[in-house]
């Protein structure tokens, strides 16, 4: 080789290198403004997820005892929204996030339903709970045969609304089978828990419970009952992979014939959302963006008011979270045969425990000055 041809050899790999090294310096600048807006996308979709609900703080108080307040010189300063329960002083968390989940009895698609009477039954009832200073996360289920005050849209003579006391599933039948209903459960839901503020809701046809299983390669679970009407190999106690159409099955099925089957569903949806927030949570921490591909793939059985950067947000701030079962609340009460079908009364004090235990925040005696005797209490 001559001298010539060595000096343009060594002359074009250092522009080589000097190219490549540009592109490696432009991949990485990219790539860090990339992260920037995301970081930006989800500070942003934080914010206007609390905005929706900035003020609303549950209803569980009644009025301080007479003679104590902000003026009251025996040293107690009780504040507006506190709540007395068993010589304990609670108070609102809010910081909270608190997401409402409804998987609807539906098989095929989201599509508008114009008569406002068939928008599909909330078979599954879930309220996220996320703890965004915690960092942990709760999940109440809610039984979907719960009696509530429902708003029948357009059933009235004239076409006005009916309030009628119904269960709580059919709530999302009475709409348009899209905002218009899941805003109608939200507030149903709401209403149950003594105005508890809902940042947002997710509500999915159940058909669709599949491809989202499968996306993880199936969810693993023992087998629990109520299933023997289903088909197919449904043993209880056994360990089972849920693949495709059973996913769909094993939270989807229940035989009507049998006393409180809505229950016996709700105890199987809890286990299997259990298992299977444990492995989402292990893949999203290995892939952030893990829940937005989920979102990609069933954003055709989905309705939702969550927008792309509140999803950025939420992605990332639960990825670390602390989850288990133990964090799956349901509802203690009775289930009475009514006229035509089950109806689920939950108790008053447990439920008002459960809002305290999952929602709120114990208050330091130091606050208060004493031990909430004599004050507001349910």
């Amino acid at each position: 080789m001559s001298e010539k041809q060595e000096s343009g050899r060594k002359s074009l790999g250092r522009r080589i290198l000097q190219v490549g090294g540009i592109l490696v310096l432009g991949i990485l600048l990219l790539g860090g403004v990339l992260f920037g807006a995301w970081k930006v996308v989800s500070a942003a979709g934080g914010r206007s997820l609390r905005e929706g609900a900035a003020s609303a703080v549950p209803s569980l108080t009644g009025d301080p005892a007479p003679g104590v307040g902000a003026e009251d010189t025996s040293g107690v300063q009780w504040k507006e929204g506190w709540v007395r329960h068993e010589g304990e002083v609670y108070e609102y968390n809010d910081r909270m996030l608190n997401i409402l989940f409804l998987g609807i009895d539906k098989e095929g698609k989201v599509s508008p339903n114009p008569d406002g009477v068939s928008g599909g039954q909330s078979d599954a009832i879930f309220l996220l709970a996320a703890d965004t200073e915690a960092r942990r996360a709760s999940l109440v289920g809610i039984n979907r045969d719960t009696m509530v005050e429902v708003c029948m849209k357009g059933m009235a003579e004239g076409g006005g609304d009916i309030l009628q006391e119904a269960q709580i599933a059919v709530q999302h039948g009475f709409g348009d089978g899209m905002e218009g209903s899941c805003g109608l459960s939200r507030d149903a839901v709401s209403a149950l828990l003594f105005g508890l503020p809902i940042h947002g809701y997710v509500s999915f046809n159940m058909g669709g419970v599949a491809d989202l299983n499968d996306a993880l390669g199936g969810v693993e679970v023992t087998v629990m009952g109520g299933m023997e009407g289903c088909g197919g190999e449904w043993e209880e106690g056994s360990l089972k992979l849920l693949l495709g159409t059973d996913a769909f099955e094993y939270v989807h099925y229940r035989d009507p014939e049998e006393y409180e089957s809505a229950r016996l569903r709700l105890s199987r949806q809890r286990q299997y959302l259990g298992e299977f927030v444990r492995k989402a949570a292990e893949a999203a921490r290995k892939d952030i963006t893990l829940p937005l591909d989920l979102y990609d793939r069933l954003k055709d059985y989905v309705v939702t008011d969550i927008t792309l950067d509140e999803m950025a947000y939420l992605a990332g701030e639960l990825a670390g979270y602390e989850f288990d079962i133990s964090r799956i609340h349901t509802m203690e009460g009775v289930t009475v045969q009514g006229e035509k079908f089950e109806e689920f009364y939950p108790d008053p004090k447990a439920l008002k425990e459960l809002v305290l235990e999952v929602f709120y925040r114990r208050v330091d005696p130091a606050e208060y000055g004493g031990d909430g005797k004599d004050q507001a209490g349910i």
